[in-house]
């Protein structure tokens, strides 16, 4: 599957083991996204797996840029229900650099981020 010249914008929490959360709004320009399918022995799908390159800008909960820059996606993981549509079901996670971000199940929320 390869996707190419779309933009995704989104709100979420960041929520620090410390405690601290940062409100934050990211706008991502995808350039390009290439993923396969991985099916289990029956032929059912049941993993999305890729990577993905653009632009991203994240702000803060006032609208001021906090981070511009490219971004490259190395390993992009999503777990299917198994239909041919290629529903997305639970947790997604992704790596950036020595990054984990692990996406929750609720829209907007980003339930761990582990890392540097």
């Amino acid at each position: 599957m390869v996707a190419r010249d779309y933009e995704l914008a989104y709100e979420t929490i960041l929520r620090f083991t410390s405690g601290a959360s940062l409100p934050i709004q990211a706008t991502l320009i995808g350039e390009l996204s290439q993923r396969v399918v991985i099916r289990d022995a029956q032929g059912r799908p049941v993993r999305l797996s890729g990577y993905t390159q653009g632009r991203a800008e994240i702000r803060d909960a006032s609208g001021r840029a906090i981070f511009r820059g490219r971004y490259y996606d190395s390993r992009t993981i999503r777990t299917l229900a198994g239909d041919e549509a290629l529903t997305v079901v639970g947790q997604s996670w992704w790596t950036i650099g020595r990054m984990d971000l692990v996406k929750g199940l609720a829209p907007g929320t980003l339930s761990r981020w582990v890392g540097d």
